[in-house]
């Protein structure tokens, strides 16, 4: 498609006709595209709405679930499909994709589709992903992935076996993010490690995982998952593409990366590390009919323009 089209009209025209294509069973309203999918004997509805820059992909209204395990259901899902907290307080699964004329966008909603619903199977079953889904993306990355990220402004640190690591920087903190591909080189993730802890207060627990499904509800193409061992609890956020990411949506990935970082590092080591905070912190969730909507989702914080810059 022309650059001389890339204006917001020409960026929803584009996305349009990628949902036409990529979803053809697909009702359409205006910008708005609802496909219906089949959950076992149950009926779901997924919804796709097109901004300028974005498309927004999720599954409403649904059956509450255990925190813990609904971040754990995230691990694996195709096209970055997550469990958020909406609104309203209920549970969504949810995945948004940067508009990128150079990018297999139809590939995309297609990804997004599949791990929406995968997503409303694990929810209506409750079967956990497999063990190995979290490891499955520990190779080498694509070379051209570095110098995207060094042409964008990142600073690239080299690290062994061909992987890198991405300083987001920023806001008086220092983020690295692991930047690596899968063994078949079908598939890449950058991700960060908030918190790490061998023992962690339930309290504490508690309120971090609500941090979690509220950042995955705040910021676009992240997703924060859990992942629990036999001797430790770590949290991260992550950026995976199913196929290699166009420089756009490399660099939105990479920007929107550091915004989720600086705005839950230093949240969610406060709450595991202080139990009466975490208990302050539930206490006012429980307290208001709809979640708080603190600063870090107002919507000039998901989009940042500039690696590195302050939010």
């Amino acid at each position: 498609m022309s650059s001389a089209i890339h204006t917001a009209d020409g960026e929803l025209a584009f996305a349009r006709t990628a949902l036409s294509l990529a979803w053809p069973d697909a009702r359409r309203r205006g910008s708005a595209f609802r496909c219906a999918v089949a959950i076992g004997a149950r009926v779901g509805a997924i919804d796709a709405v097109c901004e300028p820059g974005w498309i927004a992909v999720r599954a409403s209204d649904l059956p509450d679930a255990d925190p813990s395990r609904a971040l754990t259901w995230s691990i694996g899902l195709a096209g970055g499909a997550k469990f958020a907290a909406a609104a309203r307080g209920t549970l969504e699964v949810r995945a948004e994709l940067a508009i990128d004329f150079e990018a297999p966008i139809a590939l995309r909603l297609r990804a997004a589709r599949a791990g929406i619903t995968e997503a409303l199977h694990r929810l209506a079953t409750g079967i956990d992903p497999l063990p190995d889904a979290h490891t499955a993306i520990d190779a080498a990355v694509a070379p051209e992935l570095v110098r995207a990220a060094r042409d964008a402004g990142f600073v690239v640190h080299d690290r062994s076996e061909g992987r890198c690591a991405v300083e987001l920087g920023g806001a008086g903190m220092t983020v690295l993010a692991e930047v690596a591909g899968s063994a078949t080189g079908e598939a890449f993730a950058a991700r960060v490690e908030l918190v790490e802890r061998e023992r962690l207060d339930a309290v504490s627990r508690a309120a971090l995982l609500r941090l979690l499904l509220r950042s995955n509800a705040a910021f676009r193409l992240v997703r924060a998952v859990l992942v629990d061992t036999a001797c430790t609890t770590r949290a991260q956020l992550e950026v995976v593409f199913d196929s290699a990411p166009g420089p756009g949506e490399w660099h939105a990935a990479l920007c929107a990366l550091a915004v989720a970082a600086r705005h839950t590092r230093r949240e969610a080591t406060a709450l595991v590390d202080d139990p009466a905070l975490a208990r302050c912190y539930l206490a006012s969730l429980r307290a208001t009919k709809r979640p708080l909507r603190p600063r870090l989702e107002t919507p000039d914080l998901v989009r940042p323009l500039r690696p590195n810059g302050s939010a």
